[in-house]
């Protein structure tokens, strides 16, 4: 059995510290800039903020 956090990239949100993947936000269907977008909203508090590569990550 495989656990589907550890496969998928996970996000942790700056302000409230929530961790989720992608899987857990809805996208911003309205929103015309959706597909190009580089944002990604925490599912527990809405804070947006941008997707990170992991070296960007590991150098905070």
């Amino acid at each position: 059995m495989s656990d589907t956090m550890s496969e998928k990239e996970v996000y942790r949100c700056p302000l409230c510290g929530y961790k989720f993947t992608e899987d857990n936000v809805d996208k911003c269907s309205l929103c015309p800039m959706a597909k190009a977008c580089d944002l990604i909203m925490c599912p527990n508090c809405s804070y947006e903020f941008p997707k990170s590569n992991k070296k960007e990550r590991k150098a905070r």
